[in-house]
């Protein structure tokens, strides 16, 4: 038996190239035709890998398409570290930033794919769902909220209840518009549109709550 304070061989490392190249041929697939109908083999010769090396990177299709939401989540997780604002305009300059940051992740035409995909195998994967909605939009709401907590201890707003602000400001910027685009009833917003539209929605937020 081996020594147990021996340390263990890390193995050869994962090429990450290759690992980027599954991730990204397995989503355009997924999209394409669907969770159901898409093999580990069609993925791996898209790839432009083995069968092999698919498998030495993800064990199975479920591993692989978590790896997907994943990749997608991190894309627009909320900026790490404690909330600090210094007054009201560095307060609104925050939200409009990480808005306007959301928006254009939300608002591409491939995330929109990839959502529409992920509410058809909700049922069939509901600890995928779970795990995309907690690593992305519950992690948006709770870092609205404590922006809003932070503002409301400081005096900087009066707030009773920020988790439902959090959700009405949440609320306001995925509006009308982003169901429009969900059902190709118009195009992907500019980034001035975008801005002009997140900049609404923090004033109001902000009136509304204002002490």
């Amino acid at each position: 038996m081996a020594d147990a304070s021996e340390p263990k061989s890390k193995g050869r490392p994962k090429d990450h190239e290759k690992r980027h190249s599954i991730l990204q041929a397995a989503r355009a697939l997924f999209l394409e035709h669907g969770l159901a109908v898409v093999s580990m083999n069609a993925i791996a010769e898209s790839a432009g890998v083995s069968k092999v090396t698919v498998y030495s990177h993800f064990a199975d299709k479920d591993t692989l398409f978590r790896a997907v939401l994943d990749a997608e989540t991190r894309d627009y997780s909320p900026p790490p570290g404690a909330v600090h604002i210094t007054d009201c305009e560095d307060l609104r300059r925050q939200l409009s930033a990480f808005g306007t940051s959301l928006m254009a992740v939300l608002t591409r035409p491939g995330v929109l794919d990839l959502g529409r995909l992920l509410v058809n195998e909700a049922h069939r994967r509901p600890e995928q769902a779970a795990r995309f909605y907690d690593h992305g939009p519950k992690a948006t709401h709770i870092r609205l909220k404590a922006w809003l907590d932070a503002a409301t201890r400081q005096g900087l707003l009066r707030c009773d209840d920020t988790d439902l602000a959090a959700d009405q400001l949440l609320s306001m910027w995925i509006g009308q518009r982003h169901l429009r685009q969900q059902l190709g009833l118009c195009p992907p917003p500019k980034p001035t549109e975008i801005a002009r539209h997140v900049d609404a929605c923090v004033n109001l937020i902000l009136k509304a709550f204002s002490p």
